[in-house]
């Protein structure tokens, strides 16, 4: 691999070429960014008398022309709007889209 034309830049993105993105190990859930440093929750989805906070599903995923790596989200309908978890007892579920 010729790394003289494929390489990332110092911020991170893939410096002259488009990225050929192939997924490393398996995908997982986390938390959805914060705002303000507050987590973000779901007002409507309660349980243990809590709101439930907001997970995505992501893959870990690796540039094949310079090894660059992300998390990328997993654009999977069943994960559209993401998945409701309780802080307390881990209970969750996949929150559908309006109108589903």
């Amino acid at each position: 691999m010729d790394h003289s034309q494929h390489k990332p830049c110092p911020h991170g993105f893939c410096l002259n070429h488009d990225p050929e993105w192939k997924n490393i190990g398996e995908p997982k859930l986390v938390p959805a960014p914060r705002l303000f440093g507050l987590l973000a929750i779901y007002l409507t989805e309660w349980h243990c008398g809590r709101p439930m906070i907001r997970m995505f599903k992501v893959q870990e995923q690796t540039c094949k022309k310079c090894g660059r790596t992300r998390l990328g989200r997993i654009d999977d309908p069943l994960y559209f709007d993401g998945m409701a978890v309780c802080g307390c007892c881990g209970y969750h579920h996949v929150v559908s889209t309006p109108g589903d």
